[in-house]
């Protein structure tokens, strides 16, 4: 019921070099039946480390797990410069408005994304997944390539069949 609902912390910054962590607590009735305690756990980034580095995802997308906020617990890439630091103003504004949808952000590192945000329902949590821009622009880049290649060919062919009609007909009416 609603007496058990979970409770997830955003991020908290530790002192001393620690990882940053969350405190995850669940009430649980006491056996009396009189008042209840509460059952709690602490997790830092590196028991988020398996959910950014899900098998299947490219090892060139950018993933990560963010609070309500906005601020890492994990990142895919630069991790422990990110942890603990918020993500870029576009994604944050995106989160605080539950914004849904892809968006172009650029990176911390300065790479060009389309990126997409999902929450999750019980903690207001999200994941957000950045896929380099470049690497949907460099098939179509090859296709146009491919495209100016064959255009330029037909026309180089024409120009010289052409010139050859042009010559026959030259030497035909000579």
């Amino acid at each position: 019921g609603a007496d058990r609902e979970l409770s997830i912390s955003n991020v908290i910054k530790s002192d001393g070099g620690h990882e940053p962590f969350v405190f995850i607590a669940i009430p649980v009735p006491h056996p009396d039946g009189v008042g209840r305690w509460i059952l709690g756990t602490f997790l830092d980034s590196r028991d988020f480390a398996e959910v950014v580095n899900e098998p299947g995802v490219p090892d060139d997308w950018i993933v990560s797990i963010v609070d309500r906020d906005g601020t890492h617990i994990r990142r895919s890439h630069l991790n422990s410069e990110y942890t603990g630091q918020p993500l870029v103003p576009e994604l944050v504004r995106h989160i605080e408005s539950r914004g849904t949808g892809t968006l172009l952000t650029i990176s911390h590192e300065g790479l060009d994304l389309i990126s997409t945000v999902a929450y999750a329902r019980t903690s207001g949590w999200a994941a957000a997944v950045g896929l380099p821009l470049a690497k949907l622009e460099a098939p179509l880049w090859q296709s146009l390539r491919t495209l100016a290649f064959i255009g330029t060919a037909l026309v180089v062919t024409a120009l010289v069949l052409a010139f050859w009609v042009a010559g026959t007909l030259t030497r035909a009416f000579g």
